[in-house]
């Protein structure tokens, strides 16, 4: 059986690493905003904003990686 070259990890690309730090920098900026900020907006509570408030860090991610492995970004 014929051994398969062995490929490097491109997972020390400074692009990715960048674009990494990106969404980490994101994500916690987005999860102070929530914790600290919005108690002092006084908006009604509901089900529906709460499951809003939930997803939008995942699908902003989503939106972005989706972006940048078609290139766009």
């Amino acid at each position: 059986m014929p051994e398969l070259p062995i490929e490097k990890s491109s997972d020390s690309n400074p692009e990715r690493l960048v674009l990494i730090a990106k969404l980490f920098g994101g994500s916690t900026v987005l999860a102070l905003v929530i914790k600290y900020a919005m108690p002092a907006l006084n908006i009604a509570a509901s089900d529906r904003l709460a499951l809003g408030i939930i997803l939008l860090p995942s699908l902003l991610i989503a939106i972005v990686l989706g972006l940048k492995s078609r290139g766009i970004t």
